[in-house]
């Protein structure tokens, strides 16, 4: 939506008032006529796994930083093959 008038007040459940306002491209067509405590609230369980994914992606970068140019263009390669691709950057 290009704008959109919403009340978070009434919010109760995590994830609701994140859901609302994604759903307005910008700011500047958004207008807030109430939150609460509860509306920006992000559950337990997705903080715990978002650590995970942070944790791993920081191991993951360690290792992609320690190889060669020649390794990353292979396994470029063998990424696109096993998706379906046939490896040739078109023209």
């Amino acid at each position: 939506m290009d704008a959109a008038v919403m009340d978070l007040s009434s919010v109760f459940e995590y994830g609701q008032g994140y859901v609302a306002l994604s759903r307005v491209r910008t700011l500047n067509g958004l207008y807030l006529l109430g939150c609460n405590v509860h509306a920006l609230k992000v559950h337990p369980q997705i903080l715990k796994q978002d650590s995970i994914f942070q944790e791993e992606s920081a191991k993951a970068r360690k290792t992609f930083e320690s190889l060669d140019d020649e390794e990353i263009k292979k396994m470029h390669k063998n990424f696109v093959l096993a998706l379906g691709g046939n490896g040739r950057r078109k023209k």
